[in-house]
């Protein structure tokens, strides 16, 4: 019986060593556990703080970027071309009656940038020679836009060569002779420069041009002739 006592007593003593040991450890108050980042009022505020700059960011870069108001792209025109003031008086174009002519040529013009382009025509230049073909390289720029292109003023220069036909006036000039009208595509060759200078109107935002230019030719053969003439002239442009 003292034995079973004493082995009740030493078990009885076992019992609290093994509870405090087994006893889960609870989180030390000097350092609690911070909350979660998506659950405290706090955080949500930050991240809100953060996200709306980045958006109103993405919602200015477009605007940023965007590229200024383009023309529209109309870049080929065709045209018909008439000159009525020439000097000396011309002496090819459509026959007006008393030995006066109206010249008249077809054009084409090729704009390849914002303030270039290549124009040329054929037929009956503003100048008295006879029919010939003439190229340019032009510099152009807009100096007024009504209504958002729906009316632009251009201001232009077309430096550039002819070749053509001298024509009946050359022998009137120098000559002061009148050898017939089929001297206007028969003769010697004429070889010049020319410098158009002019004021474009575009209308409905460039569907057709209209201008009016001042165009100094100078003549280098068969002999030296400085020519002048003021054209003017419609283009239709797509």
């Amino acid at each position: 019986m003292r034995a079973a006592a004493g082995a009740l007593c030493l078990f009885a003593l076992a019992l609290p060593a093994r509870g405090a040991d087994e006893t889960p450890t609870q989180p030390s108050p000097s350092a609690p556990a911070g909350p979660e980042p998506h659950a405290g009022p706090g955080a949500g505020s930050a991240s809100l703080s953060v996200a709306e700059p980045v958006v109103q960011l993405q919602a200015a870069a477009p605007a940023e970027a965007r590229p200024p108001s383009q023309r529209p792209t109309r870049r080929w025109g065709v045209g018909l071309e008439l000159a009525p003031f020439v000097s000396p008086k011309p002496h090819a174009g459509i026959p007006l009656g008393a030995g006066d002519h109206l010249p008249v040529a077809l054009t084409l013009r090729w704009e390849f940038t914002r303030n270039t382009a290549v124009s040329g025509g054929f037929g009956a230049p503003g100048s008295d020679s006879g029919l010939a073909a003439w190229a340019g390289y032009e510099l152009f720029t807009t100096v007024a836009s009504i209504r958002t292109g729906l009316i632009e003023v251009d201001l232009y220069a077309t430096p550039g060569l002819q070749l053509g036909f001298a024509g009946p006036g050359y022998y009137a000039r120098h000559d002061n002779v009148f050898v017939g009208w089929d001297y206007e595509h028969a003769g010697p060759i004429e070889f010049a420069t020319r410098l158009p200078l002019g004021l474009r109107l575009r209308w409905l935002h460039r569907r057709f041009d209209t201008y009016a230019e001042v165009t100094g030719t100078l003549a280098v053969s068969p002999s030296v002739d400085v020519l002048t003439g003021m054209s003017t002239g419609v283009r239709l442009n797509f």
